[in-house]
Formats: structure tokens, C-alpha cells, sequence
């Protein structure tokens, strides 16, 4: 599968997935459902993560909103997945909020902060393939 017969190496890619983030993925969903709230299963969840790391837990008068619930996860998950693979970034720009984190800890970057480089460039053979019917990303030229 992948391996040639005289070597150890293999051009598949693995995925790795950290129990951390399974959990931490899970409480998000329970509290972002359309129906969801801040549920006590939400911040166990939370909490989980959190005693592994010998901090406090977290207690429902903590959270009189989902935005502050969500806040916290975020944090949780910058702790977490602290230089994983630009993760947190990600996590920041699925809830719009990379531009006011970055901000927060560094106002002298705001030259730098720019909304339009939250995407990646796409590969101009990409673009080439898509003969039209793909376009390059914002804040990247044509």
C-alpha cells in the first residue's frame, strides 16, 4: 500500500487526530448545535481537558453566554494545540476572530493583520486546471 518492497518509507499521508482535540471538538458542537447552549456535558468536557493539565475547573456561572463559552474553548485550545500545525489559527478564522486576537496581544502588527491573507494562496496549476471556474483567493492578484 504505498511501500516499495525495499524500503520503510510510504507516500500516504496519517492522520493524527489528539484525544484533546477529539473532546474539545465534541463540547464545541454540543454548545454550537442550533439548539445548543452551554450545557454542565460541555464544560465536564472541557473540564476533562483542563484537570489533565492540573487547572481548575470551570463552573456554568462562568459562562452566562455561548460567545463566552466559545472564548474559553478557544483559550483552552491555544494551550492545547500551542504550534500544532497553524491549528489555532484555524480555530480563530472559523470563528472570525483571528484579526482581534492578533490584535489584542500585538496592535503593532495591525499592518500585518490583514483579513484578505486568512486563506492561502492557491497553487497556479490549480487555478490553470480549473480552466475558469477557479479563481485565486483574496489578497493574492488574479
Amino acid at each position: 500500500a504505498g511501500v516499495a518492497a525495499n524500503n520503510n518509507y510510504s507516500n500516504l499521508d496519517i492522520v493524527l487526530y489528539r484525544y484533546a482535540d477529539v473532546i474539545l471538538s465534541l463540547a464545541e458542537a454540543i454548545v454550537m448545535k442550533p439548539e445548543g447552549s452551554v450545557t454542565e456535558e460541555a464544560i465536564d468536557l472541557m473540564n476533562l481537558i483542563r484537570k489533565r493539565a492540573n487547572l481548575d475547573d470551570k463552573k456554568q456561572s462562568d459562562f452566562p453566554t455561548k460567545e463566552a463559552f466559545i472564548d474559553q474553548l478557544l483559550t483552552e485550545r491555544s494551550h492545547e494545540f500551542w504550534c500544532e500545525n497553524g491549528q489555532y489559527r484555524a480555530d480563530l478564522i472559523r470563528f472570525d476572530k483571528l484579526y482581534d486576537r492578533v490584535m489584542s496581544l500585538n496592535s503593532g502588527i495591525a499592518p500585518y493583520a490583514n483579513k484578505d491573507k486568512y486563506l492561502f494562496p492557491l497553487p497556479l496549476s490549480v487555478i490553470v486546471d480549473g480552466k475558469g471556474m477557479v479563481i485565486q483567493n483574496k489578497g493574492y492578484g488574479n
